[in-house]
């Protein structure tokens, strides 16, 4: 009897195992976007209903909210399961404790609907983000061990690059834009490009870290690192390989983070620094330093931006409240008219600096600098990879606090796994 019922367990546990992995493959391929693809030719970005993506991917789809609040019911069920706690109360305690500079930055952001212009869109994004946090954190916890997490981002990437090849091999148009870059099932070059480099390192590290050399996994490492390469996605490639590289040299890969977190903390002060002396920051900063620099239109935007954030320099103008609210932003009014449909500023640390002033960076570096020390001290390479890779993406492209932003929710997943001492996601 006592057998029999060792047996049901573990055939029980098991199943719901394979039913965890199943809602990991499933979000992880919703927010790469492989089930919002159109297939049909690329014609031109201004073909593409940019009202509809600024209000789906601003965090106002009611679909989108709904998709978050029942991930976070599942999380508490799935962490119940395997976990083992069952009080909320102290579930939540445990997390305000563990993860008290994540905690900072999300109560400066619920703060700023008091002289946000509008509040309701900050305080319902900022819910947005709490929820996403505490769902993440949860679902983690339901891994009782990093291999399992591992398992599942694998299957994951294999579902997402062989769907992309198919969509290559019987619809090669819809999967190249008007430039030739490869984006496959992805929104953009850039997006499929962040979204390679991610899987390509996953595969370094398991053929390398975790000496698993199949040939499934030697497979997967070439497919996305010429993939990576075909995007045409410079921001992208210049992260992968230059971590990869970095990371077969461990001692170095560690000494980077944290020069490299000091070298972009010590840029914005020295933003801070110009925008208090001087009136022409904007001028001083792109006109000098970048003089015949455009990367690809981003030197426009932010010189635009420069007035906004001279204007709400202390705290911003409220998290949320600036991009994807439906409006034309007239500070980006230009000949270009997909200006106006931007939802972000194409620079993670522009954005907080725009919607939560300069205090908001310095909330965003204090989180940064808590999970780089985690990872320094606990991590390896993957973790330091996709910390790495994270803070040079922001400099071209935004992920930071954007609510299903593939990039944003594989940080968060690995930022709760180093925070949970799981250290073998880090040899």
């Amino acid at each position: 009897m006592v057998i029999s019922l060792g047996v049901y367990e573990i055939k029980r546990m098991n199943f719901y195992c394979k039913l965890r992995s199943f809602f990991f493959v499933l979000m992880i391929c919703y927010v790469a976007g492989l089930f919002s693809f159109d297939i049909g030719e690329r014609v031109g970005f201004m073909d593409v209903d940019l009202l509809g993506k600024l209000e789906d991917q601003g965090g106002s789809s009611f679909f989108r909210q709904f998709l978050i609040i029942m991930f976070f019911f599942l999380s508490v069920w799935m962490k119940n399961l395997f976990y083992g706690s069952r009080n909320v109360l102290f579930d939540l305690l445990s997390f305000l404790k563990d993860n008290y500079s994540l905690i900072f930055v999300l109560l400066l952001f619920l703060i700023s609907s008091v002289w946000s212009e509008h509040p309701v869109y900050t305080v319902k994004r900022t819910f947005v983000q709490i929820l996403l946090a505490l769902s993440l954190c949860f679902f983690v916890k339901s891994y009782t061990c990093v291999d399992e997490f591992i398992a599942d981002l694998r299957v994951s990437s294999l579902v997402i690059l062989f769907t992309n090849i198919l969509v290559f091999v019987f619809s090669n148009s819809s999967s190249v834009d008007l430039s030739g870059a490869l984006v496959g099932v992805h929104t953009t070059k850039n997006t499929a490009g962040m979204i390679f480099s991610v899987f390509f390192g996953l595969y370094i590290y398991l053929i390398y870290g975790g000496k698993d050399k199949r040939i499934l996994n030697l497979f997967g490492a070439v497919a996305y690192g010429f993939m990576l390469i075909a995007t045409l996605s410079k921001t992208a490639i210049v992260c992968a390989y230059f971590f990869i590289v970095l990371g077969f040299y461990s001692n170095y890969l560690k000494g980077s983070i944290l020069v490299l977190l000091g070298l972009i903390f010590c840029q914005w002060l020295l933003v801070f620094l110009t925008i208090l002396l001087r009136d022409d920051a904007s001028n001083l900063l792109f006109g000098v330093f970048l003089s015949g620099v455009d990367l690809t239109g981003r030197i426009d935007i932010w010189s635009r931006l420069f007035s906004v954030v001279v204007d709400n320099f202390w705290f911003g103008v409220g998290y949320g409240a600036f991009w994807s609210i439906g409006e034309v932003q007239s500070v980006l009014e230009s000949k270009f008219g997909f200006f106006n449909f931007l939802n972000s500023a194409h620079n993670g640390y522009l954005d907080i600096l725009i919607t939560n002033g300069f205090v908001g960076l310095l909330f965003l570096f204090f989180f940064l600098f808590h999970m780089a020390s985690y990872v320094i001290k606990k991590g390896g390479f993957f973790s330091m990879y996709i910390f790495g890779v994270s803070l040079v993406y922001n400099f071209t492209e935004s992920s930071f606090f954007r609510d299903l932003h593939f990039l944003w929710i594989i940080f968060l997943l690995v930022y709760f796994l180093v925070r949970k001492g799981e250290v073998r996601i880090l040899r």
